[in-house]
Protein backbone atom coordinates (compact mmCIF):
# COMPACT_ATOMS: atom_id res chain seq x y z
CA UNK A 1 0.00 0.00 0.00
CA UNK A 2 1.17 3.72 -0.77
CA UNK A 3 0.60 5.84 2.54
CA UNK A 4 1.34 9.72 2.37
CA UNK A 5 1.93 12.06 5.17
CA UNK A 6 1.27 15.69 4.91
CA UNK A 7 3.07 17.95 7.57
CA UNK A 8 4.13 21.05 7.69
CA UNK A 9 7.16 20.61 9.28
CA UNK A 10 9.72 17.43 8.87
CA UNK A 11 12.55 16.49 10.30
CA UNK A 12 16.44 17.78 8.86
CA UNK A 13 17.64 14.26 9.64
CA UNK A 14 16.69 11.36 11.81
CA UNK A 15 18.36 12.20 14.68
CA UNK A 16 16.71 15.68 14.62
CA UNK A 17 13.32 17.29 15.30
CA UNK A 18 12.06 20.82 17.12
CA UNK A 19 8.70 19.18 18.37
CA UNK A 20 7.10 16.55 19.44
CA UNK A 21 4.27 16.19 16.34
CA UNK A 22 7.77 15.92 14.33
CA UNK A 23 8.79 13.35 16.32
CA UNK A 24 5.84 11.33 15.87
CA UNK A 25 4.93 11.91 12.22
CA UNK A 26 8.92 10.36 11.86
CA UNK A 27 8.09 7.65 14.40
CA UNK A 28 4.73 6.95 12.46
CA UNK A 29 6.02 6.98 8.79
CA UNK A 30 8.90 4.63 10.19
CA UNK A 31 6.55 2.22 11.65
CA UNK A 32 4.28 1.75 8.65
CA UNK A 33 7.48 2.50 6.13
CA UNK A 34 8.27 -1.78 7.58
CA UNK A 35 5.19 -2.94 4.98
CA UNK A 36 4.50 0.13 3.36
CA UNK A 37 5.39 2.33 0.61
CA UNK A 38 5.86 6.01 2.38
CA UNK A 39 5.82 9.30 1.03
CA UNK A 40 5.73 12.51 3.46
CA UNK A 41 5.58 15.98 2.04
CA UNK A 42 6.75 19.25 4.23
CA UNK A 43 7.18 23.00 3.75
CA UNK A 44 10.43 23.35 2.35
CA UNK A 45 12.45 25.23 5.24
CA UNK A 46 16.33 26.33 4.93
CA UNK A 47 17.45 23.83 6.37
CA UNK A 48 16.09 21.21 4.18
CA UNK A 49 18.43 18.22 4.59
CA UNK A 50 18.54 14.50 2.85
CA UNK A 51 15.62 14.25 0.42
CA UNK A 52 14.99 10.72 1.76
CA UNK A 53 15.43 9.92 5.67
CA UNK A 54 15.70 6.33 6.78
CA UNK A 55 14.25 5.22 3.95
CA UNK A 56 11.60 7.33 3.71
CA UNK A 57 10.69 9.59 0.53
CA UNK A 58 10.96 13.30 1.72
CA UNK A 59 9.12 15.83 -0.74
CA UNK A 60 9.13 19.43 0.07
CA UNK A 61 7.45 22.11 -1.82
CA UNK A 62 7.17 25.69 -1.49
CA UNK A 63 9.12 28.38 -0.91
CA UNK A 64 12.18 28.15 0.99
CA UNK A 65 11.52 30.01 4.92
CA UNK A 66 13.27 29.26 8.19
CA UNK A 67 11.08 27.50 10.61
CA UNK A 68 8.71 29.02 12.99
CA UNK A 69 5.79 28.71 15.26
CA UNK A 70 4.05 31.52 14.98
CA UNK A 71 2.58 33.88 12.53
CA UNK A 72 -0.10 33.76 10.08
CA UNK A 73 -1.84 30.48 9.38
CA UNK A 74 -2.22 31.42 5.48
CA UNK A 75 1.40 32.61 5.04
CA UNK A 76 3.08 29.64 7.14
Amino acid sequence: MRILFVTEYFPTSSYITTGGVERRVLSLAKAFSESHHVIVLAANTVKCGEKEIDGLTVVRCGPKRSYTSTGSFIQR
